[in-house]
């Protein structure tokens, strides 16, 4: 009998160690096409669109891949089991991950490069692991303290050359406010990502992950539009270069409906918060590509700072 139990328990147990390495694939690709957003919008900038008509072409274009997912997975009997809290609440996180959040950082993307606004962005999977411990019921030891001390200790110093800077110029002085104004919208915006991961791994307990992520981003699609409504003229969609249409597409596809398909599927698979780890690949990948197709560098100092916030997520990483 013991031998029987015992044989009946590995396929399980294979299954969940071949699910949790397939979670981890998924965000892995996921965050890499993710990371590839902020360089392409920075390249769509150089045509002067704004980024609410830049969001809203993004979202008026992946809008039709959502709507046909939600409708295949009702086709297959799904919309019939849900519970208005549970549309309720997945529309709230959608609004919040992929409106907000995306809102927040394209509007910090006008006055940061790209390199330093994913590290900014990567500060999210600290607040992940708060959220988790007091919504999720997740326990946080001393090694995952130690590990969050060691993150923001690196963001710290990676802005630690703004910090010493002495010049008194009225126009550096400008610069320098609107640096930070880009600062504050980017941490903003991880914050209100983190509280869509954290929400993401809570409302798909309940439902599939396909059916979560076309709610939310339907959701997140008709706020996007409905600011862009409130904010500029209509007409602005259709007065824009193919340049900017061209590169309104790719981020769509590529950096919005394929990896996020793929990260809440993985969030499904391994947690929001170890999710959320896997996320170090983005500012590595960030880093690489703003250097190949925009020019951008860090400074020594900068650089060291991400190294710490690198050792701080591997101790993390190793501490769960």
């Amino acid at each position: 009998m013991g031998v029987t139990a015992l044989t009946n328990s590995c396929p399980d147990t294979t299954k969940k160690a071949s699910d949790y390495k397939q979670g981890l694939i998924y965000l892995a690709i996921g965050t890499l096409l993710f990371s590839t957003k902020g360089i392409l919008i920075k390249l769509a900038y150089q045509y002067s669109v704004s980024p609410e008509i830049l969001m809203s072409i993004r979202m008026l274009i992946a809008l039709p891949f959502y709507l046909w997912v939600f409708q295949s997975q009702c086709r297959q009997g799904e919309c019939a089991q849900l519970k208005r809290k549970q549309i309720f609440l997945t529309i709230v996180f959608g609004l919040m991950g992929y409106y907000l959040a995306s809102w927040l950082d394209l509007t910090g993307l006008l006055y940061l490069p790209a390199n330093l606004e994913r590290m900014i962005l990567y500060s999210y999977p600290g607040i992940v692991l708060i959220l988790s411990v007091v919504f999720l019921n997740k326990k946080l030891g001393a090694g995952l303290l130690v590990s969050l001390a060691i993150i923001y200790s690196g963001i710290a110093v990676v802005f630690l050359p703004d910090l010493l800077s002495n010049d008194n110029n009225a126009a550096t002085i400008t610069a320098q406010s609107n640096y930070w104004y880009g600062v504050v919208l980017v941490f903003a915006s991880a914050a209100a990502f983190a509280i869509f991961v954290v929400g993401a791994d809570l409302m798909m307990r309940q439902l599939s992950s396909k059916l979560f992520t076309s709610i939310a981003m339907i959701a997140a699609s008709m706020g996007i539009i409905t600011h862009l409504i409130l904010t500029h003229p209509v007409s602005q969609l259709f007065s824009q270069s193919i340049e900017v249409y061209g590169y309104g597409f790719i981020i769509a596809l590529f950096c919005t409906v394929i990896p996020s398909f793929l990260v809440a599927a993985g969030i499904k698979r391994v947690g929001a918060a170890t999710g959320s780890l896997v996320g170090g690949v983005g500012p590595i990948a960030t880093i690489i590509l703003a250097w190949l197709f925009l020019g951008e560098s860090l400074s020594v100092i900068q650089g060291f700072g991400f190294l710490i916030i690198l050792a701080g997520v591997l101790n993390l990483n190793r501490s769960r």
